[in-house]
Order: C-alpha cells, then structure tokens, then sequence
C-alpha cells in the first residue's frame, strides 16, 4: 500500500495512537477517509464530555459550577444529536444510554468538578515534537496549571494507560504554563457508575519517548508501508468498519 500524498503534516496524539493499535485502520479513517459508523460507546463518551465542558466553561466566568440537573439536560441535549448519528446493536436501548449518561454526569459533578478550578476548556495547543508539527485539545487545565482528561470506559482502567500517558505528555510540552502534573478521570459505565482519578507527574523519560514516537512515526506513516495488527484485541468485526477492506487488501481473516 503506497502513501499517498494526504499523508497529514501534523499529527495529534490521538493519531499517534491509532496509528501504533493498526495501521491499516488508521489509513482507512485517516488517510482514505472511509465511510465508519458510530458506535453507542462513543457517541455517549462524547456527549458527557460535551456537557462536562460547558459546566466548566461557564464556571470560568462564575467560579460556580451549574446545578447537575442543568448539566444533566445539557447532557440529553447532546445526546439526542449523538443519537441521529448512531448505530445502535440490538441490544443496545436509547433509553438505557440516556439514563447511564445521566448518571456519569452526576457522578462526576458531585464527586469532581467542585474541587476544579478550570482556567481553560478544550484548550487548542500546537507546537514541534521531535521535529515533528503536533497539535491537540486539552479537556481542562486548572489554575494550579494542571491537565485533567475526562474519559468513559467499560472497565476501571489497570494503572496509566500507556496511550492516556502520552496524549498527557503531549499536552504537557505543548500548553504555555502547564505545571507537569496530569490527570485521568475514569467514569466507568458499569453496572455500579464509578470515577476512578489517577495522576502522574511527566517527567524527563516521558518526554523522551514522545519525542522518539513522534519522529518515528511521521516516517513510518510517510513511507506507506502500511500494516494492519490482526494480533490486536481490538482486531474484530465488532470494534472495526473496515474490516472487509482490511481482508481485501491483505487477505486473511478478521473474526
């Protein structure tokens, strides 16, 4: 598979990321830009995230975060505009996403966004990184100059994520006045809603190993010597649209 000449001069965590999970997926959404649709995990991650963000926008501007029934409508709002746009298992109930949605969101107002004090929101950041252009979208930063990312998972996450500590690591070099230390907020869908923080400091090492993935990267991507991962867990019909692409292109099977 040869490169063509959309290959993107600037990279973003989350396509760093993408691109070390599989290259072949990343090419199909990226660089051809095949038609994928949108699973009910992420159009409920992004419409929690939305209404996050507005609280702690206006709490900018206030000092005060709204009331959760606010954000909880702001939340149903978004969520309904994720829902024309969905496609939905068979086992999978409107209904029952709106619900579980509404429940994060109060879950993380009433045990995290009193103690945030925002400074800025989806803050824009650009800059170089091992020689390589690079850009992204900080969730928050507070006063203290501290990052904090808001994510939804299926499961309490098992330590730092390597791929959460690089986008934060990324942020970190990339934002005027960031202190260093970052957090990751989990809101866990399960059956028991739980918000799971861990924080780390980004240090020397941290910044080493952007810089060397950055650099590699864009010349792996530049290449087009492009290669799915079929020994991905998330290697399967039911994580990934382009998997008739994918075996047509290099054969073989994706479960």
């Amino acid at each position: 598979m040869s490169a063509p000449s959309c290959i993107p001069e600037v990279l973003s965590p989350s396509s760093l990321n993408a691109f070390s999970e599989c290259e072949a997926k990343w090419y199909y959404r990226k660089v051809l830009q095949l038609p994928e649709e949108r699973g009910a995990a992420l159009g409920l991650g992004t419409a929690v995230h939305e209404a996050l963000a507005e609280n702690f926008r206006q709490k900018i501007e206030t000092f005060e975060d709204l009331p959760v029934e606010g954000v909880q409508t702001i939340f149903r709002d978004a969520m309904s505009q994720q829902l024309d746009e969905l496609v939905l298992s068979p086992e999978e109930d409107a209904d029952e996403l709106v619900s579980c949605g509404e429940t994060l969101v109060r879950c993380y107002m009433d045990q995290a966004a009193p103690a945030i004090h925002p400074a800025a929101v989806e803050l824009h950041v650009e800059g170089n990184i091992g020689g390589v252009p690079v850009h992204g979208y900080i969730d928050l930063m507070d006063t203290d100059g501290n990052i904090i990312d808001i994510k939804t998972a299926g499961k309490k996450p098992s330590g730092f994520p390597a791929n959460h500590r690089l986008q934060v690591t990324t942020y970190v070099m990339l934002a005027a006045g960031a202190s260093g230390i970052a957090r990751l907020d989990t809101l866990t869908k399960t059956k028991t809603v739980a918000l799971h923080s861990q924080t780390v400091e980004i240090g020397a090492l941290d910044v080493q190993l952007a810089e060397r993935l950055y650099s590699i990267t864009m010349d792996q991507m530049q290449s087009g010597l492009i290669k799915p991962n079929r020994n991905s867990n998330m290697c399967s019909r039911k994580y990934c649209a382009f998997a008739d692409q994918c075996c047509k292109d290099y054969g073989g099977e994706v479960k």
